[in-house]
């Protein structure tokens, strides 16, 4: 379960990193033109790509399975039987996991852990916080509660030195310093700026912003993404307080931000923070809402939306898959033996093997196939006949060069892993040439060999044999031609 959720988060993170490059490149294209304005919306979009894993939402889907020609040959290939049952996992190579791949492994508890850990910090730290406002709070002297647009929001002092702030995700609050010296006008103007942070829902984009950098702790851009959403909401709120201003009295109002700047304390949320957030907002107060920089900020929303979750697709298959196949292997190699090539025998006691997988043709430029194999497929090709994977999977064990000279060996082998829940591989046998290694990931319609002859045969064939939970099925199953069932010469 946690590997699953490992890899939905990855996905999220790598679309959230796209999201949050293309809009950095987006504000660099208006800083260029002097049209710099906050991209909210489009912030809030490429949040949203770090919480939800919207890649897991497009399924992988495999490739379409090409006919066999129904024309077989009835010809038999002409080798020795039955096979010798030398192939023991003593002359196969198996994959195995790597000391780095074990410490991959234990990526994810690492990660879990150091989220529980950010995760404890922050709610303790707001839990003492808002325990301390509970008690140390009083109804503020210049009345009980502020209106705005209809609604009224409770206004507190705290006795504390701090910048005006607004705390709260349920029941939100303003607060004022207690013994602060604002004028008439000056509280206003703080109030009026809380009150659309509360009204803009500012304080659930910070909450939001702060748990998706508890969940990407490990992403660089997930922290540049929750910078620049703080900063937009503040100077979003500055824009609507000061939209029918006059350059006066916005001026005062970056004076007003400048004072407030210099008292220490409150929370996330406070009206003024000095440092790079503050002369940011200064900066955008000279300038107004720009239409241009609005369509553009939606058109970067839709792009967003649309290609990042699809950007990062790629990456999170082949996350997927390395995960996937390292869980193999380690189920894989603790019982080998139900994986390797088996003598000719009966066929296992499942109905309808085909419903547990789907396989791909092996050998596309075959010339016929031996029908006196009951429980593996002997496939005769032409010279230099290639062998492709029937099935995404890894290379579980590959035999040793030496093998192929052994004159009761089922000479140079290679065998699957498809999958451990049940179990299913396929082998290949009598090959000339493999071109994969033990623990390589494969895709179905990879090349993964050459045909080729070894003692005990003579001709250029391979032998393809598929095992269910340890037991032998014919690909007839798969491959439904009159031409794989026994008795018919």
């Amino acid at each position: 379960m946690i590997r699953f959720w490992w890899i939905a988060l990855l996905s999220a993170s790598i679309s959230g990193s796209i999201a949050t490059a293309v809009l950095m490149l987006v504000c660099c294209v208006l800083r260029f033109f002097k049209k710099e304005q906050p991209l909210l919306f489009a912030g809030c979009l490429a949040l949203a790509l770090y919480l939800f894993p919207f890649a897991l939402l497009f399924p992988q889907k495999g490739l379409s399975l090409p006919p066999i020609d129904p024309n077989l040959s009835s010809g038999v290939l002409p080798f020795v039987e039955p096979f010798s049952p030398a192939l023991t996992e003593s002359s196969l190579a198996f994959a195995f996991l790597s000391p780095a791949e074990r410490i991959l492994e234990m990526i994810p508890f690492v990660w879990l852990l150091i989220f529980l850990l950010l995760a404890f910090r922050s709610l303790y730290k707001n839990y003492r916080f808002a325990r301390y406002l509970s008690h140390k709070r009083i109804l503020c002297r210049a009345g009980e509660a502020y209106t705005a647009q209809g609604k009224e929001i409770p206004v507190y002092q705290i006795s504390m030195p701090c910048s005006p702030f607004a705390y709260g995700l349920f029941h939100p609050a303003i607060y004022l310093p207690d013994g602060h010296r604002l004028s008439k006008s000056a509280l206003l103007l703080v109030l009026r700026h809380e009150s659309t942070h509360i009204r803009q829902k500012h304080l659930w984009i910070k909450a939001a912003a702060q748990l998706a950098a508890m969940l990407h702790w490990f992403c660089p851009f997930v922290w540049l993404m929750k910078v620049y959403l703080e900063d937009a909401c503040e100077i979003r709120c500055d824009h609507t307080v000061t939209a029918a201003m006059n350059g006066g009295e916005r001026k005062r109002y970056a004076q007003l931000l400048l004072e407030l700047s210099e008292m220490r304390g409150g929370s996330g949320n406070s009206f003024s923070v000095a440092g790079k957030q503050l002369a940011r907002r200064i900066c955008a107060l000279r300038r107004k809402a720009d239409p241009f920089a609005a369509a553009l900020s939606g058109v970067a929303a839709a792009l967003l939306l649309i290609f990042a979750p699809l950007a990062a697709l790629p990456g999170s298959r082949a996350l997927e898959g390395v995960s996937g196949n390292m869980v193999m292997l380690r189920e894989a190699l603790v019982h080998t033996k139900d994986f390797i090539p088996l003598p000719e025998g009966s066929e296992g006691s499942l109905t309808a093997p085909q419903d547990l997988a789907a396989f791909f043709w092996p050998v596309p430029e075959y010339r016929y196939c031996s029908r006196m194999q009951t429980t593996g497929a002997v496939i005769a090709a032409e010279e230099g006949s290639y062998i492709y994977a029937p099935a995404d999977g890894v290379v579980l064990a590959v035999s040793e060069e030496s093998s192929c000279t052994k004159p009761d060996d089922f000479g140079l082998t290679l065998v699957l892993l498809h999958s451990t829940g049940p179990d299913i591989s396929t082998s290949f046998s009598h090959c000339k040439a493999l071109y994969v290694v033990p623990g390589q990931m494969v895709r179905q319609g990879q090349c993964i060999g050459m045909l080729g002859q070894t003692p005990e045969t003579s001709g250029v064939l391979c032998r393809f044999q598929i095992r269910i939970n340890g037991a032998l099925y014919s690909p007839s199953h798969w491959f439904p031609n009159e031409a794989f069932f026994p008795g018919a010469l």
